[in-house]
């Protein structure tokens, strides 16, 4: 954790160029950027390149009245989890952040045989106790290509609520399209004023609500 810190104007990358199906898998929970979250401080995260790594940024795990995570002007790609944000205990409480304006690019280079990766431009999960609660995510642009093994553009799982996305452009290509380009399970959820727009294969979703 980091109480009240900014991270602002770097260019991070290239960290791992994932090449090839047959690439070392060692995915892990490492990000270029990896913090823990803090209680009742304020975490900006912005103006940045981030390419070829595992995961461009890892809020994880969120702490008990984390309320203060903003991502915003960021532009990532060759990654394989864009903006992750995961609490897995009941000690991990995150109720408000916003993540907008940030353009989230291709993860079709981290595409591997059996898919062990799973590719998500968002991906957001409170699981085993955690919460997470009030996330804000608007004015994005997920983009590229997503190859063969995306969860999806967007993906919210496990025990999350109180949600809102909005005015954001999914605009992904795939060669197939796992469980929907959004995804998104929990419950006050709401979505509006998207554009969604993929590739009609057989088969596939568009959105998928849990």
């Amino acid at each position: 954790g980091c109480h009240n810190c900014e991270i602002r104007n770097l260019i991070i990358g290239p960290n791992y160029q994932h090449t090839s199906a047959s690439d070392k898998h060692n995915f892990g929970t490492n990000g270029s950027i990896q913090m823990a979250g803090c209680n009742g401080c304020t975490t900006k995260i912005h103006d940045l390149t981030i390419y070829d790594t595992g995961a461009a940024i890892n809020y994880i795990p969120v702490a008990s009245g984390d309320t203060g995570l903003q991502v915003y002007n960021v532009y990532a790609y060759n990654y394989n989890g864009g903006v992750n944000i995961a609490g897995s205990s009941s000690s991990n409480i995150l109720s408000g952040a916003t993540i907008h304006d940030n353009y989230l690019g291709s993860t079709a280079n981290w595409d591997a045989t059996g898919c062990p990766y799973h590719h998500d431009g968002i991906h957001v999960w409170g699981e085993f106790g955690g919460e997470i609660l009030g996330v804000n995510f608007y004015n994005n642009v997920v983009a590229g290509d997503y190859g063969g093994c995306p969860t999806g553009a967007v993906f919210f799982e496990g025990y999350t609520g109180n949600e809102n996305l909005y005015d954001n452009l999914f605009l992904i290509t795939y060669t197939q399209e796992n469980n929907g380009i959004v995804n998104l399970n929990g419950f006050n959820i709401g979505f509006y004023n998207n554009v969604i727009l993929g590739n009609l294969q057989s088969g596939d979703l568009c959105f998928d609500v849990g």
